[in-house]
Order: structure tokens, then sequence, then C-alpha cells
């Protein structure tokens, strides 16, 4: 190295020759050059670094890496690849078979490789010194300077604790889905144990009611009715909050008329407004649409949640449901339902939780007035699936009358139906007591409920027949004619599905009798379910005699010239 005039170190490489010698032989002039290297000695400086640096790198790496030669020989490794085959020093596993680590489909894909231009990318078992490690190897092939293949450069990753983590997530989802149809299966049998003997208890006592009794009777009879649908109540929220959670609630989009909600809903409440003497109004605009298209039956449910609760937590004063346009698109009219109470209220601290699931505004409001908290839950889920908002405000009541009140809001976007599609209504062929028509057979295997629908049968239909069991109607409907089956889903020897199925599979007329499901089973998909095996309709237990009198007159009535 010599020192430049401008002040810095330069490399420089001398070369000499004798260029005259004495007549003795000794050197007498010498030529020499002296080359300036600085710019290579620079450059071997920054090949050094690099390689130091890849180096480094190659040894940090927590993957281990080999390098074999086109025989499979291993001519490189790096520290963790000493790690993962079990041996103590690197130079140890320098030469041997890279192949003995691994499985023979592996083999045969990595001889492969050193003639491909992609590279290689599996997963497999590596075959340590002492232990068996699950491996994910990306290999690719190394060339010279003319592009020959060479040999070839794995890097191979212990995903042994992946591998666990993956297993032990798919032994929890598959214990997380042996959890929910164990559920599934725990409320369809909740279901159908709780609702056939309510389907007794309530079908009886509304046969009851209808009979001649004393003041005193009726009252009893009517508690007994109003506890059994209280009870049925708290059996259809925790069923809903179930199917809802499940993603397994379907809306409906059909014809429905909103006064005729707003009114079938206020009068199975007014019994209950009745018993606290409470006034229970209705105001609908008069430019609310006749006819629009929507669920009819989650319609009901949310305005009865609802107005079950203003009923429940008002003592004195008033209840109102109100029904208005808020706003009308070319393609949808949203409608704005209000339910308003002069009841508690609800403080401001709470009305933020009064729509999560099992919350009430106070823990003592179920001590004192009950329920499963789900009603206002429920309300919102199914307000949402229509693609409606639900809220509240409180308080309201401005007057001097019970407390300061509460005003439950929703709105919903609904579409309009066609001419064609809205129903034509007509009292063409009414069912009554002098004109009764209809051969009705009835699958039913519980006594006491072929006793209610029986009594219930009797005073719309001409003619009806029970049987016990699935078998016992297919029997039947080949001896007789009917218009008619209402058939149970879960019955002994031969079960709903099985008959319906038997039935299909008949020749001539009789394999197209209207089927209609009477089950108690109220589980997402039921419905789905008996109108796939070939039913024709579907009923829940509990049902009552306008139920009944609707199906008549929806698959009877229409033979008959009845709508």
């Amino acid at each position: 190295r010599v020192w430049h005039a401008r002040g810095e170190w330069r490399w420089l490489r001398s070369r000499e020759c004798v260029f005259l010698r004495s007549h003795d032989g000794s050197p007498k002039e010498i030529l020499g050059i002296v080359e300036d290297i600085s710019v290579r000695k620079e450059m071997e400086l920054q090949l050094r670094e690099s390689e130091k640096t890849l180096r480094n790198l190659f040894e940090s790496v927590a993957d281990a890496i080999f390098i074999t030669d086109l025989k499979g020989r291993i001519t490189g490794i790096n520290t963790a690849a000493a790690r993962l085959t079990g041996y103590q020093q690197k130079q140890d596993l320098v030469g041997k078979d890279f192949f003995d680590f691994l499985e023979d489909q592996v083999k045969v894909q990595f001889q492969d490789i050193s003639g491909k231009e992609e590279g290689l990318r599996l997963e497999f078992r590596f075959h340590g010194r002492e232990i068996v490690w699950e491996a994910e190897m990306s290999a690719s092939s190394l060339k010279d300077r003319y592009g020959k293949p060479m040999g070839v450069i794995a890097v191979v990753k212990d995903i042994t604790e992946r591998k666990l983590a993956q297993e032990e997530l798919i032994r929890a989802r598959k214990a997380a889905e042996a959890g929910l149809v164990a559920k599934s299966q725990f409320l369809a049998n909740m279901s159908h144990e709780i609702r056939t003997p309510m389907n007794a208890i309530l079908g009886l006592t509304d046969i009851v009611l209808e009979s001649e009794l004393t003041t005193e009777q009726r009252r009893f009879v009517s508690i007994i009715r109003s506890s059994g649908g209280l009870l049925l109540r708290i059996v259809n929220d925790i069923l809903d909050i179930s199917k809802l959670e499940a993603g397994k609630v379907r809306i409906e989009s059909i014809p429905v008329s909103l006064k005729d909600i707003v009114s079938s809903t206020s009068q199975v409440y007014s019994f209950l407004s009745g018993e606290k003497n409470l006034s229970l109004e209705i105001s609908i605009a008069d430019d609310i649409p006749e006819f629009v298209l929507g669920d009819p039956t989650r319609l009901k449910q949310i305005l009865g949640n609802l107005l079950s609760n203003a009923i429940k937590f008002t003592d004195e004063g008033r209840v109102i449901i109100r029904v208005q346009v808020a706003e009308r698109l070319p393609d949808i009219t949203m409608i704005r339902f209000e339910v308003e109470d002069t009841g508690l209220g609800i403080a401001e601290d709470k009305q933020g939780v009064i729509f999560e699931s099992f919350t009430q505004a106070d823990g003592s409001t179920t001590r004192k007035y009950g329920g499963t908290g789900l009603g206002t839950t429920i309300a919102r889920q199914l307000v949402e699936l229509m693609g409606g908002s639900i809220g509240l405000k409180s308080p309201v009541n401005n007057t001097k009358i019970g407390g300061p009140g509460t005003v439950f809001y929703f709105h919903i976007p609904f579409h309009l139906p066609s001419k064609n599609d809205i129903p034509v209504s007509s009292a063409k062929g009414a069912i009554t007591s002098s004109n009764k028509i209809g051969k009705i057979l009835v699958a039913e295997d519980n006594e006491v409920n072929q006793i209610v629908i029986r009594a219930m049968l009797e005073n719309i239909a001409k003619s009806v027949m029970i049987v016990s069991d699935g078998e016992a109607a297919v029997q039947k409907v080949q001896e007789e004619d009917f218009d008619l089956i209402l058939m149970d889903v879960q019955m002994p020897r031969m079960n709903g599905y099985e008959a319906t199925k038997a039935i299909r599979s008949l020749k001539g007329d009789v394999r197209l009798i209207p089927i209609v499901a009477v089950t108690a089973d109220a589980l997402a998909g039921e419905r789905e379910k008996c109108l796939a095996i070939g039913m024709d309709d579907f009923i829940s237990k509990p049902y009552n005699a306008d139920d009944l009198k609707s199906i008549f007159n929806s698959w009877i009535g229409r033979k008959h010239g009845s709508h």
C-alpha cells in the first residue's frame, strides 16, 4: 500500500523481471511494472463482507438448510440442520446421503428437482437421528455459471407444533360440531316433549272455554290458558334465540296486510291488557299500503314481543301501536312501527344493553315480572334479518297517568307485491257447522292430543278418522278415500316421514292426497325437511282451532270452491 497525494491509501501490485545482466550473469537492469489494484481490493473486501453476511444469515436461520450434489450427498448445512437431524457437529453430516432422512415418496420428487425450472414444496415426515418430525420443505436446483445443474438447496422447516395445533383445532371443531348436534338434538327433544303436552293443555282449555261455564270457572280456565301460553312463550324464546344464533331463521316474502297483522296481534294481547285495566290502542296511517311483501309470522312475533313487554311493565295508563310510512322510494316503502307505553321507563344507562341476550334493565325485573330477557333480543335480530333497524326512547310520557313511559320503534323496508300476487278475499264457501265438508285422516300417537284434534276438527270437518301410527295411516288410505291427511312426525312403528314416502309411492290418486305435517319440533329446517319428503304443508304444536281451520280451508275448502 502507498499513501496517495489525495490523502488516501492505494493498493499496488508490482511485477519485476531482469531486463539486462552483467557478463557474470548478475542483474544489471530490472524492469518493474506497478499496477493500482485499489478497486479490485475494494471489491474483494466487499465480497468477503457479503460472504460473511450470507454465512451469518445462513447460520442464524431457524429453518434447516441442506445443500446437496446431484447424487443427494450433503455438501453443506447450517446449524439448524444439525439440530433437526440430531447431530452434534455439522461436519458429521457432510457427505451423508440426504435421502436417508426422507420418506420414499419424497425421495422420488427430490431426485426430479434438479432438472426442473420450478421449485418443489411439500409436507412430509422428516426422519431425524432419534425423532421423526413433521416437516415442510422448499427445494430448488443449484446451477453453475453455465446453467448446468450442480446440486440442490433445500430449506426444511419443523412444523410439528403447527401440525399439532391444526390437529387440536380439528378436534376442537369436531367437538364443537358434535356439541352443536347434541344441542340441536336436545332442543328438538325438549321442543317435542314440552310442546306435545302443551298442545293438550292449551287445546283442551280452548275447548272448555267454548262450553258453558260459570263466571268463576271461566276465570280459572282462563288463568290456566294464560299461564300455559306464558310457558309456551318462554320455550319459544329459547328455541328462537338458538335458531337465530345458528343463522337458521329464514324470512318469508309473501303478500301480507299490515293492518291485519297489527289487528290480530293486538287481539292476542288484549286479554293481558284487559287484566291490568290498560287501554290498548291502534293508530295506523291512512297512506299505509294495503299489502306489502313480508313475513307475517315474524312481524307478529316482533310486535308481540314488544307488546308483551309494554303491557308487562305498565301498571297504569295505555299501550299504543302506531304504524306509518317513514319513506317512499321507487321500489321500497319504509314503514315505521311504534309500541309506546306509560310504564316504568328505561334508565338512560340501561338503554344501550336492552337488546342484548338475557338482559333486562334491572336485576329485580325478572323476580318481579318474570320473562327470559330474550324478547327484545329476538325482536332486534328479526328486524335486522328483514333489513331494518330498531331503537327505543325513554322517557316519553307527557301525561299525568302512569310512569315515564317508553317507545320502542323499528323501521322495515318493504317491497310492494304485483297485482297478480295480491290475495283475493272472499267469504264464498266458508265452512260452518251447517255445511261441513271433507273427510280427514289424522295420524297421531298421543291419546290426549287425539282428543284435542278430534274435538277441534269435528266443528269444521264432515268426518274425522284417527290412527295411532304411520303404518296404520298408509293402510287406511288404501281402504278409504280422504280429502286431507294430518300427519304427526314422531310416531312409533312408522314415523310421519316414512309414512309420507310410502303414500307418495302408491299407485293412483291416493298418492296425491294433501299431507300436512303436524310436529312438535319447532327447530329451523323442520318445515323444509317435511316439504322435501313430500308433505304439502306444515303446522306446529301447539295449534288452535283457527290454525286447523286455516289449514282446512287451504286444502279442502279450496277443493270445494272455497278460498
